[in-house]
Order: C-alpha cells, then structure tokens, then sequence
C-alpha cells in the first residue's frame, strides 16, 4: 500500500501523513521524488523521515500519548491548521459503507483537520478493517474520500459504492 501510495506523491508536493502505522511504509518509497514536504503528528514518521534528505518534516507538537507515538489535543490541531496540503494520506480502525471510523476522539479530530486542509484525500485500509460497526466515531463519510488503497479486493457491495460516489479504490 505504502507504494501505490508514494507513486501519487511528485516531487515538491507538501502532504499530510498521520499517526497511522500503514501510512509509515509511504516513507520507504519516496526515493526518487525530491523537496518533499511532510506534516505529521507522529513521532515514529518524523524519525524515519529525518534520514531522508529528499524530506521536509514538519512536526506538529502537543501532548505525546503513551505507546502511540502520537502528538494529540489542541495545540496539535492549531499546527495542523497552519497548513494546506495537496494530499492527505490516513488510516482507520475500521470502515463500512457507513463511513470511515476511529476509537480514539483525539486522533479522529487531528485527522479530520488534516483532512479538510487537503485537496485530496487518500485512505490506506487493510482487508482486516473492513468490518461491520465495530468502532463508534465516525471520521468521514465514504463520498468524501478521493482514493481509497487497500492490499485485497473489497466486496462488490463496497466497490459499487465507491463507484457511485467517485471514489477510486486501488488493490
């Protein structure tokens, strides 16, 4: 996923990348796009990152939450907002034709604000997320996803959902 995903990123290009562990392996492929600039909230990607010359990371601050290298609350959505990217990519805890869901509120919010502050939106799920009403917060609706990169075929119900609603689902 963390290819498909680097092949839509050129060279210059600001993106938003969140805390996510699917989104981490996006790093390993950004070898031949150069002046990359990267915004995250994740402690783990601004490490990877650093060794990178091809890399701008941009690391928002806030409170760190135990285990998950994250940086939440409000001061790291205030730095977020600070920026406007061509593309966000994220991840979930589970998805449904109901939308794309989180367990946590303040990794939802984060996610969410770098998310409107993006022309495109970019989901990477795993096939093991596509589950029924299994987490209660609901990130963003299905319409408002622009690709959608997964490492299986989803089932033809969520397929023709995408299609209807312009979403481009890549497997």
């Amino acid at each position: 996923m963390g290819y498909f995903a680097s092949k839509l990123i050129n060279s210059s290009d600001a993106i938003f990348i969140d805390t996510s562990t699917t989104c981490q392996y996006i790093l390993e492929h950004l070898n031949e796009q150069t002046n990359i600039k990267i915004i995250t909230n994740n402690l783990a990607i601004a490490e990877k990152g650093r060794l990178q010359t091809n890399l701008h990371i941009f690391l928002a601050g806030g409170a760190l939450k135990p285990y998950s290298n994250s940086f939440l609350g409000d001061d790291t959505i205030k730095y977020l907002a600070n920026f406007h990217t061509r593309m966000a990519f994220f991840s979930c805890n589970s998805i449904s034709e109901k939308g794309v869901f989180m367990a946590d509120m303040e990794q939802t919010r984060c996610k969410q604000n770098m998310l409107k502050n993006a022309d495109l939106s970019i989901l990477l799920v795993d096939h093991t997320k596509f589950r029924q009403d299994t987490d209660f917060i609901k990130m963003v609706p299905i319409h408002k996803l622009d690709i959608i990169i997964t490492d299986q075929k989803p089932d033809t119900t969520f397929l023709k959902l995408c299609k209807n609603s312009d979403v481009r689902v890549v497997y």
